[in-house]
């Protein structure tokens, strides 16, 4: 644990350096957001979580204030991926949450004193006012942030341009479980739009008020204070705020019509997300992701006849996997009859990180290469010896080496924490292109020559390779040559035989550029109204396919060989300049100073973990009910500690029927590989068709035996039952063994499972 003066920092041992910089971003984060808020807690627990590769963070106001960061690095594929310093703004925006939670007044307030911290009345506030308010804040207070991202916004010209922006009413935007587009994105989207508009009006200080007002009011009735405070309703402002955005996309869509707007079909193909198309290198086949509202990744794959010179999009797809968590990209064999691929899957009991896999086209089977190395984005080199990727850490990333067979690991490249490298494309069997992204949020392409002396002194261990990023060795730091520096921010390299593709939003719109052929300048392909992700070019027809932000999502989409310039002397494609989506005037950003002495460098700050200061209660739950002839009360609360090593809890109750008490409580310990839960009852029941009440006490000791395998669950432990009616008692115990496996799979709009099952078996021997 390391303490600062409004912070507990929760972290691993190992991970030091990473606690440092995350006290400071804390810090740097209550000193921007506390002034806006006027109120906030004592102190918070920030929990670093290094167990996923699922970039992301959660707070919580109950039991006690707590944000949950999961450090690792957003790939350029998600919706958080335009940040600046990502744990700066991370905890940014899970502290506004905090913030937002923290308040409670007037008969609020004199409640919270009787039932303790559940009494936050702005927990319950809509989705879309929270997550908005924290995007808001995230981009006030840093120089990136989702409010000034040209591929975030891009969704609102997109629905502008197909007249659909409209079609989410206020009830809409609060959902993120509605599968179509722009799915779990609404509420911070449309509601960080809304609260842009309300600062607009009133400046920062509407945040604060708002929140003032809202923690002394009976919750769900919302309109009140933002009437009186902007003389209009919630679902008047969204209105007003679409008007906004309509006119600045409209001007937007106007401009890059005007200068040509490229020209495109799409692909046969369904889901609102598909993504990476990869082309094989005999041509016959592409290879893409895809997501659907019941499906997270999927294999797909477009096949045509050998020697065809016909389009992709003429032929109908197929779905060759429909079960991975999370895929960021394809990367053919030389011999075309396979391809590697990422997926993120559950690894150790509590781990959630990425490998390697090879799905074979001939057998239709896949194999695993890689097992706990963290693995995304691969890129198979052109002789197919080797694979690159990008190797996720706790607070960063590098590029990392292995052998066809996933063997023969080396780390090759790495900056500080906190600087992101992506999308390692092979130019040739030698030089290493990738996208590299600064602590201040710049992106920029570099190359990287695969020499043998680079190899040779290469970490060749995962604890080798972190030892020597967090040094800063040489091993990990060898010299880099910039591509196409006139084209920043740039994305997703793809060698093709026409050169090298990639993506830049330098004229605040994401275009499709081929690079000549010393790499040090480009030319636009495309001349899109919304945003172009992940090219390729196919080596028979020349024609470019890549992902198309529609209104729908992100479609892969198709360009003529024709319809763009294939030498410098056809007509140019000219993308024209435009401005971001919200034309907002944003403050001038100056870093937060966090304190010089910032008690991180203190050893006197650090200490082991210790759960016990988090487990006494901190709240109750009262529960009355008056029926006729009939009073039933009950009180209970929980408690776990940050991480979950111990938690508890308890119950009682009294109802006028039987006249006695009855109570609950459990304990669970995860301090060891094995947790164990003990748990006791007594509580009694009235039979009403015999007049008599029942009274049943019992007593259970489990070990809870989770196999490594996700869907598998097993407990052994003794059982204690007793039950009396009357003048009967049945007494009796035993030991009692249980299994279980599900793999029930029911997502989106589905009303049942669709598919799975779910078995169980349970021996209680008294």
């Amino acid at each position: 644990m390391l303490e600062t003066e409004h912070f507990t920092i929760v972290y691993d041992s190992k991970h030091q350096p990473l606690a440092n910089d995350y006290a400071r971003f804390a810090e740097q984060a209550w000193e921007a957001d506390a002034p806006v808020f006027r109120e906030w807690p004592a102190k918070t627990v920030l929990l670093l979580n290094d167990d996923t590769d699922l970039a992301n963070g959660l707070a919580v106001g109950v039991p006690y204030p707590m944000i949950q960061a999961f450090p690792v690095l957003p790939t350029e594929l998600t919706s958080i991926s335009d940040y600046g310093t990502w744990g700066l703004e991370l905890v940014t925006h899970e502290y506004a949450h905090i913030l937002t939670f923290e308040p409670a007044h007037g008969a609020i307030g004199a409640l919270r004193w009787v039932v303790g911290s559940v009494a936050r009345p702005n927990m319950l506030l809509p989705r879309w006012y929270m997550e908005g308010l924290a995007v808001q804040m995230e981009t006030r207070f840093s120089r990136h942030g989702r409010l000034r991202s040209a591929n975030f916004l891009s969704v609102a010209r997109a629905m502008t341009k197909d007249h659909s922006l409209r079609d989410e009413d206020i009830a809409r935007i609060n959902e993120v479980g509605i599968p179509d587009w722009p799915g779990g994105a609404r509420p911070y989207l449309m509601g960080a739009l809304m609260w842009n508009e309300m600062v607009r009006a009133k400046g920062d200080a509407i945040i604060g008020d708002l929140n003032q007002d809202y923690s002394r009011r009976f919750p769900f009735f919302i309109n009140g204070p933002v009437r009186s405070r902007l003389g209009i309703d919630y679902a008047e402002l969204l209105g007003q705020t679409y008007d906004r955005i309509e006119k600045s996309a409209g001007r937007q869509l106007a401009a890059i019509d005007a200068a040509g707007r490229t020209e495109t079909e799409g692909l046969k193909q369904d889901g609102f997300f598909s993504h990476s198309p990869a082309i094989s290198p005999d041509g016959d086949a592409l290879a893409f992701v895809s997501r659907t509202h019941n499906r997270d990744s999927r294999l797909e794959i477009i096949e045509r006849p050998k020697g065809s010179k016909k389009p992709f999009s003429a032929f109908g797809h197929k779905v060759l996997y429909d079960r991975a968590t999370e895929i960021q990209k394809i990367s053919w064999a030389p011999d075309s009859r396979s391809f590697v691929y990422d997926d993120v899957g559950r690894g150790r009991r509590y781990d959630r990180f990425g490998d390697l896999w090879r799905f074979d086209l001939k057998t239709a089977t896949r194999t695993q290469l890689t097992k706990g190395l963290r693995a995304r984005e691969p890129a198979v080199s052109p002789d197919g010896r080797m694979i690159a990727f990008v190797q996720s850490t706790s607070g960063g990333n590098r590029l990392a080496l292995v052998k066809s067979d996933g063997g023969g690991y080396h780390a090759i490249y790495a900056q500080a924490l906190g600087v992101r490298v992506s999308r390692p494309e092979f130019l040739s069997n030698d030089v290493l292109a990738f996208t590299q992204k600064s602590e201040e949020g710049l992106e920029a392409m570099r190359a990287l020559r695969l020499t043998p002396a680079l190899l040779s002194m290469a970490p060749r261990t995962v604890d080798e390779a972190e030892r020597a990023q967090i040094a800063g060795s040489a091993s990990v730091r060898p010299p880099t040559r910039e591509l196409v520096p006139g084209h920043k921010p740039a994305h997703f390299p793809r060698r093709s035989a026409a050169g090298l593709l990639f993506v830049s939003d330098k004229s605040g719109v994401a275009n499709v550029y081929l690079a000549d052929a010393d790499l040090a300048d480009a030319r636009a392909l495309t001349n899109v109204e919304t945003r172009a992700l992940t090219p390729e070019l196919d080596p028979r027809t020349k024609d470019l396919y890549f992902s198309l932000l529609q209104s729908d999502g992100p479609q892969l989409t198709r360009v003529e060989a024709s319809e763009w310039p294939s030498t410098d002397e056809d007509d140019p494609v000219l993308p024209p300049t435009v401005g971001p989506v919200v034309d907002y005037e944003w403050p001038k950003f100056e870093m937060p100073k966090a304190p010089v002495n910032l008690p991180s460098v203190s050893s006197e700050a650090v200490s082991d973990y210790s759960p016990w200061r988090w487990l006494y209660p901190r709240y109750w739950v009262p529960v009355a009910v008056w029926l006729p002839g009939v009073f039933y009360a009950q009180a209970s609360t929980a408690m776990a500690d940050p991480l979950g090593h111990h938690s508890y809890a308890l119950s009682a109750g009294y109802d006028s029927l039987t006249q006695r008490p009855a109570w609950f409580a459990s304990y669970v310990n995860a301090t060891t590989s094995v947790p164990f839960e003990l748990t006791a009852a007594d509580y009694n029941e009235y039979i009403f068709t015999g007049g008599y009440s029942r009274h049943q006490s019992s007593a259970n000791a489990l070990l809870e035996l989770v196999a490594p395998v996700l869907g598998w669950d097993g407990k052994l432990g003794w059982t204690y039952q007793q039950t009396e009616i009357g003048s009967g008692l049945i007494d009796r115990d035993g030991p009692q063994a249980s299994v279980s496996y599900t793999n029930v799979r029911q997502r989106g709009l589905e009303i049942s499972p669709e598919r799975g099952g779910s078995v169980s078996l349970t021996e209680t021997h008294f």
